[in-house]
């Protein structure tokens, strides 16, 4: 699912009437995930079911450069990630662009890793649930951690404090 959905919510919550006078209502309700987009049961059931050989992280704390960092760490592997293919709600990078915060350093429950040989067969199997997925990128033997946008290559650094403590 797309990232930084309940660490926008808790920005919401505590900056609702800031937010207000710059952006109207609509986005705001857009920005804001329901309860239901927040849980993985259902994708973790699906990967575990159909006996993927592979891993899984929830992208909660830190976001997803912080489960990003922490998989690869844990396959002592590297990554190569396509920095448009992260799902990211244009509603939460406009909030985010309010108090200059960085929606892939946000909280992200709702948002689930998910490693295998094939990436393309896990995003099959979720879409046939009526889950969407997207292939981000893949990991690498070296352990370099890749982030490309386009022409320009930058590396992931080890993750920063979860951007939601701002807030709280």
């Amino acid at each position: 699912k797309h990232i930084g959905m309940s660490g926008i919510r808790t920005v919401i919550s505590h900056k609702r009437d800031e937010i207000l006078n710059v952006l109207p209502e609509d986005v705001i309700n857009k920005a804001f995930a329901a309860d239901e987009e927040l849980i993985i049961a259902k994708e973790a059931q699906i990967f575990i079911k159909q006996n993927i050989d592979g891993a899984m992280h929830d992208a909660s704390e830190g976001g997803i450069f912080a489960a990003l960092w922490d998989m690869a760490e844990a396959g002592k592997v590297g990554l190569d990630i396509d920095f448009k293919k992260i799902p990211v709600r244009q509603e939460i990078i406009e909030i985010c662009e309010i108090f200059d915060v960085n929606p892939y350093e946000l909280e992200s429950c709702g948002a689930l890793l998910m490693t295998a040989d094939n990436g393309h067969d896990i995003i099959k199997i979720l879409s046939d649930a009526g889950i969407k997925a997207s292939v981000i990128g893949r990991t690498t033997a070296d352990h370099n951690k890749i982030l490309r946008n386009d022409d320009e290559v930058r590396y992931l650094d080890t993750p920063n404090r979860d951007e939601v403590y701002r807030f709280i």
